[in-house]
């Protein structure tokens, strides 16, 4: 392979083995490897996965932060042991703020999305009930349409007590 074709498809997802492996060697910090075969922090795990599973060398992890929680990292890799500059680590870590800034934006309008979906729902439910006095209607109307939206085969609402039971 040429250096300027990818080793992995961008974007690509680790197993989770994969990704607890890597957890362990990082611990949530940015870490630089310039030779994985001579770097004492590299166990034989990672350096199947970097050097057999992966073709690399060297590599840079950084983990993309929101806040203290990770949600993610930003790997670069090298086939050949390499220095990576003080600069060139600074931009990794600039790209990474930006990834999480985007990452926490994107779960934030799903949040949102989400809340909006059920304020939906429940106004639904609320203008359907109110279109009646009866209870047993309002009762039916609440069970189907929490049935529909959930996804549900049959939804039972029970009101009272069974005289019957102990």
């Amino acid at each position: 392979r040429s250096d300027k074709q990818p080793i992995q498809d961008y974007g690509m997802r680790l197993s989770l083995q994969d990704r607890q492996l890597m957890q362990s060697m990082t611990g949530g910090k940015l870490v630089v490897v310039e030779d994985v075969l001579t770097d004492s922090r590299v166990n034989d795990e990672i350096r199947t996965l970097i050097v057999a599973r992966a073709g690399l060398r060297s590599f840079v992890i950084v983990p993309i932060s929101v806040g203290e929680r990770v949600i993610g990292a930003l790997f670069v890799g090298r086939r050949r042991p390499s220095k990576f500059s003080p600069e060139l680590v600074r931009g990794y870590e600039a790209l990474a703020g930006q990834a999480a800034v985007a990452l926490e934006s994107l779960r934030l309008l799903d949040e949102t999305r989400r809340r909006a979906e059920r304020e939906g729902l429940i106004s639904s439910i609320s203008a359907r009930m109110r279109a009646t006095l009866d209870v047993e209607t309002v009762l039916q109307t609440a069970a189907q349409e929490i049935g529909e939206r959930l996804g549900l085969a049959e939804l039972v609402v029970r009101v009272g007590v069974d005289e019957g039971a102990d």
